[in-house]
């Protein structure tokens, strides 16, 4: 039964569904350390978590912006800390009620890249690079960046540990139709690791893009005859990228049928020893 303002007759409803008040608890938090400037998804975990209206989640003076909840868990995202490096107290409230559980999160200094090799890649991307860094970690889903004429292409990463990284180069936005033959350098070139600004875009980085290869069609046909074990040969350009140092290497697979071939490159052209 519910009552509004006095519990008399008048002023009382019946309803065919039950009202249950509920006791909801914490238990854990995941993770419980991430980057001072905040942006850590983190998951609290507990019971009866979906029962009531508002939650606001507080990590010291500092709100964790609410994401979503259900029964076992409230996920939420971290905000700068504005004390620095600390732990600090995590406090959960559902409408007026506080939730009472020691639960402890830790900001820790953010991240830094110190290295990344090679410094170079293709228009089209997607080539590997290795980064190396510290606290590296801490970021859950970091991305690579690469800003060209005003447009902004993104790749994933894969942390090794808190001091390597593994990413694929984003791709520069070039027209495929109108591709230049020069080399171009991205407007910006960054990390996207949680909420760091400091490393959107890395000021003392050299990368550098180059022309994406391009191979000649074999005949009008698209056909190509050869006698059994004869080389195949596939002329081009831009098939070795002019890095000083002459150490640039892509990684070409060439099949024939579903085989593997040997392959030697050169800048004009691609050699397979067909198998």
């Amino acid at each position: 039964e519910i009552c509004v303002t006095e519990c008399k007759p008048e002023f009382m409803a019946r309803s065919s569904q039950l009202y249950y008040f509920m006791t909801l608890t914490l238990s854990d938090l995941k993770p419980k350390r991430g980057p001072v400037s905040g942006g850590t998804q983190v998951t609290i975990t507990g019971n009866n978590l979906n029962a009531g209206s508002n939650v606001i989640v507080t990590f010291g003076r500092q709100p964790c912006l609410f994401y979503r909840r259900s029964t076992k868990h409230i996920v939420c995202n971290t905000t700068a800390s504005d004390e620095g490096f600390e732990k600090v107290k995590v406090s959960v409230r559902v409408d007026k009620a506080k939730i009472h559980q020691e639960l402890q999160y830790e900001y820790v200094e953010d991240p830094t890249i110190l290295r990344i090799e090679p410094e170079w890649s293709i228009f089209s991307g997607n080539t590997p690079i290795a980064v190396w860094g510290t606290h590296l970690d801490l970021i859950q889903n970091p991305q690579i960046r690469a800003k060209h004429g005003g447009k902004e292409h993104v790749n994933n990463c894969e942390v090794q540990n808190s001091t390597e990284m593994t990413c694929q180069a984003p791709a520069l936005a070039v027209d495929p139709n109108h591709q230049s033959e020069l080399a171009e350098r991205p407007e910006e070139f960054g990390f996207i690791l949680d909420n760091v600004q400091s490393l959107l875009i890395l000021n003392k980085t050299n990368f550098t893009y180059y022309p994406n290869p391009i191979f000649e069609v074999f005949n009008p046909s698209g056909i190509l005859e050869l006698k059994p074990g004869s080389p195949i040969i596939l002329k081009g350009k831009n098939l070795i990228p002019p890095v000083a140092g002459g150490n640039a290497k892509l990684n070409y697979t060439v099949l024939v049928g579903e085989k593997p071939c040997a392959v030697t490159v050169s800048d004009v052209q691609l050699l397979c020893e067909s198998p």
